[in-house]
C-alpha cells in the first residue's frame, strides 16, 4: 500500500482518488461510505484505514466485477489472505477522533463501535438484529423535520427522503399523507415517526436502482394499489422495523432483484394477500445473494407469501402468523434456503393448511422449535426439504429465538407494529 495515500482529513480526499492511487476499483460511494474490491492482497480493514474509514462488511468478490459475491457468507472484514474481496468501508475507524456526531456524513462501522457517543435517537440502532444489521440509515446526518402533510413541496416527506445525501427524518406534524405517486427514497436515510402519529396511505415508499442502507420505523403505511414498501433492484441494507402495514395492492414489503442484507422486524402486517416477495429472480442467479431475516412480526389476516422466496436465504423466527388459507411460506427455487424456527403458525380458518410450498427443484427448508395452533378440524402441513443443507443462522449472526409459547404471543400483539413513544431528545 501507498503510504503516501494514508488520510489524515476525510473531507479533502474523495475515495476515488485513494483508490485510484493504489489500484483498487472503486465499486460505489455515498457519503462517507465506500465500497470497493482490492486486488493486491491489502485486506478490508488496511484499505478501509487508507481512506480514513472502518470496515463495515466484507465478502469475496466475482471474479473481474465490481460485485460481492453475497451468495457467500460474509468474511466479517476478517483478514482472509484473499489477493482480492469486496470492502464496505465507513466513517472512523477505530480509535480515530475526527468522525462523530454531525460530521454530515452516514453512519458507519466507526460510529456503530462507540454506541455511547450517538445521539438519543441513534439508540435504535441498537435493536437490529439479522441481516440487516449493518443498516445505519441516516445516522451521522442531520435531523430532517417533516412540517406538513402535503403530498410534496417544501417541509414534506417527498422531498426530505428525496434528498440526495444522509438525513434522519422526524415528523412534527401527525396525520395522513396522501401520496398521488411513489416516494423515492434515496440512500442513507432514516424515516422515524416516533413522537408522531404518521399514515401514509394512497402509494408506497420505494428504494430502487442501487438505492439503499435505508431504515423505516414506526409509522403506518395502507391502502396503495401497489407495493407499500419496494426494495428493488441491485441495493443492500433496509431495515423496517416497528412499523403498520395493511392492504397493499400488491406486496406489504418486497425485496426483489438482486437486493440483499434485509430485515424486517416487530413490525404488524394485516389484512394483505401476497404479503412478501422476497429474491425475485430467475434462474441465472440474480438472487442468490439475497439475504433476509424476518423476526417479531405479526401477521394477521393474511393470505400467503410470509415470505415467498425464490433464491437466496431467508431466516423466519419467533413471529406470530396467524393466515387465512393456503401456503404461508415457499421456497421455489433452488438454491433458496429458509430456516423456519420457533414461530407461532395460527390458521384463522379450518380449511387446510401447508406451511412450506412443495415442488420440483424448489429449495431447502428447515423447520425447527414451531407451535402449530391448528382450529379444530384444520391439518397444518409442514414439509422440510433437505434440511441438512440449509445455513446456520447462528454462524451468521447473534440472536436469540425464545420459546414459541402463549407469552410470545401475548408479547408480539402487545409490541409488533407502531409504538406511541416519543422521539428521543
Amino acid at each position: 500500500m501507498d503510504a503516501s495515500v494514508q488520510r489524515d482529513a476525510r473531507a479533502t480526499i474523495s475515495c476515488a482518488t485513494v483508490a485510484e492511487a493504489n489500484g483498487w476499483s472503486l465499486c460505489a460511494e455515498a457519503g462517507e461510505r465506500c465500497e470497493l474490491v482490492f486486488e493486491d492482497g491489502a485486506g478490508c480493514n488496511a484499505v478501509c484505514e487508507a481512506l480514513g474509514r472502518a470496515c463495515v462488511a466484507s465478502y469475496e468478490d466475482a471474479p473481474g466485477e465490481c460485485v460481492a459475491q453475497a451468495d457467500l457468507p460474509s468474511l466479517d472484514c476478517a483478514e482472509t489472505g484473499h489477493g482480492s474481496d469486496y470492502c464496505v468501508c465507513g466513517g472512523a475507524p477505530p480509535g480515530s477522533t475526527d468522525g462523530g456526531a454531525g460530521d454530515g456524513g452516514a453512519l458507519d462501522a466507526g460510529r456503530d463501535l462507540d454506541a455511547a457517543a450517538r445521539p438519543a435517537h441513534e439508540a435504535i440502532l441498537d435493536e437490529r438484529v439479522g441481516f440487516g444489521r449493518f443498516t445505519t440509515g441516516g445516522a451521522g446526518g442531520p435531523v430532517v423535520d417533516v412540517t406538513t402533510l402535503a403530498d410534496d413541496g417544501p417541509g414534506s416527506l417527498r422531498a426530505a427522503a428525496e434528498a440526495v445525501g444522509p438525513a434522519w427524518i422526524r415528523f412534527r406534524v401527525s396525520g395522513e399523507i396522501a401520496l398521488r405517486s411513489p416516494i423515492q427514497v434515496e440512500s442513507d436515510k432514516t424515516v422515524d415517526g416516533r413522537g408522531a402519529d404518521i399514515t401514509v396511505t394512497g402509494d408506497g415508499l420505494f428504494v430502487q436502482g442501487g438505492r439503499g442502507n435505508v431504515i423505516l420505523t414506526h409509522f403506518a403505511i395502507r391502502d396503495s394499489a401497489d407495493d407499500l414498501i419496494r426494495f428493488y433492484d441491485g441495493g443492500a441494507r433496509m431495515w423496517v422495523h416497528h412499523m403498520d402495514l395493511e392492504n397493499g395492492g400488491d406486496g406489504a414489503f418486497d425485496a426483489t432483484e438482486g437486493v440483499t442484507e434485509v430485515t424486517i422486524s416487530y413490525t404488524h402486517i394485516r389484512n394483505h394477500d401476497k404479503t412478501m416477495l422476497v429474491g425475485a429472480s430467475s434462474d441465472t442467479g440474480d438472487g442468490a445473494g439475497m439475504r433476509w431475516t424476518g423476526h417479531h412480526n405479526w401477521y394477521e389476516d393474511c393470505v400467503q407469501r410470509l415470505p415467498f422466496i425464490r433464491m437466496g436465504w431467508a431466516h423466519s423466527f419467533n413471529n406470530l402468523i396467524e393466515w387465512r388459507s393456503g401456503t404461508a411460506m415457499s421456497v421455489r427455487i433452488s438454491p433458496g434456503q429458509m430456516l423456519v424456527e420457533n414461530n407461532v403458525l395460527a390458521p384463522q380458518t379450518a380449511v387446510g393448511h401447508k406451511v412450506i410450498s412443495e415442488g420440483e427443484g424448489r429449495g431447502a427448508v428447515r423447520l425447527r422449535g414451531n407451535l402449530e395452533r391448528p382450529l379444530p378440524g384444520d391439518v397444518i402441513e409442514m414439509t422440510e426439504h433437505m434440511p441438512e443443507t440449509v445455513f446456520d443462522a447462528a454462524a451468521e449472526y447473534p440472536y436469540t429465538a425464545e420459546t414459541a409459547d402463549d407469552v410470545l404471543i401475548a408479547r408480539l400483539r402487545a409490541q409488533a407494529g407502531r409504538q406511541a413513544i416519543p422521539f428521543p431528545e
